[in-house]
Formats: C-alpha cells, structure tokens, sequence
C-alpha cells in the first residue's frame, strides 16, 4: 500500500510539475488578389514567328495596389507549328495565396491582321 501512494505522489508530482507551453494563434484575413493581363487576351503569330511578350501581367493585392509585374511562369508554345498555346502567368502573395491568368497564342499559316 505504501508503494502504491508513493508511485501516487511521484506520478502527480510529475504531471503537475510539466510546463505548459501558452499556444498563440495568428488570424491572417483571406485577401482578395488577382492577376490582369495587359495588351491583348489573344496574339496571333506566323508559323517560325518570333514571340516577344511586351505586355506581360499585373499582380493586384487586396487593396487593388500592383506588386509586381510577373512573367510568364508555364508555357506550352511551339512557334514551328500552328495551334492555340497558352501563356500562365503567376504570382503568389506574402502569405501564400496564388493568382494567376492566361495569355493564348495563336500560330498559324494566315497572315495575322
């Protein structure tokens, strides 16, 4: 009995004598981002053309100020033959929220307009 109400008093000595760490949590609001494309939505380029992005993309944060102008992050043109691609930009804000936005590139045997 007496080994029984010391392990007692050494397990509740133990446990009442842990440090409690106080946990601290961070609400971050849900800003609203987005990305604009600036010239045209859609390019029309020759078969062997040369593609130059001149426009390229805003990155717009919750308070409709730009951040930075982003670049093309993923693309599938292929100039040497004739079919729609599509250009992604994309832009990821300080607290991870991304925004992206497309360019489509025409490549075809007509002369564009």
């Amino acid at each position: 009995m007496k080994k029984i109400i010391i392990i007692m008093f050494a397990t509740t000595f133990v446990v009442s004598s842990c440090k409690k760490e106080k946990s601290t949590t961070v609400v971050v609001p849900v800003p609203t981002i987005s990305m604009e494309i600036l010239g045209p939505p859609i390019v029309s380029l020759p078969i062997g053309g040369v593609f130059v992005d001149g426009y390229g993309a805003n990155f717009h944060n919750e308070n409709g100020g730009i951040d930075f102008i982003p670049t093309a992050t993923k693309t599938n043109l292929d100039l040497g033959n004739a079919g729609f691609y599509s250009l992604t930009y994309s832009a990821k804000s300080q607290y991870g929220y991304v925004a992206s936005a497309n360019r489509l590139v025409l490549v075809s045997s007509a002369s564009a307009t």
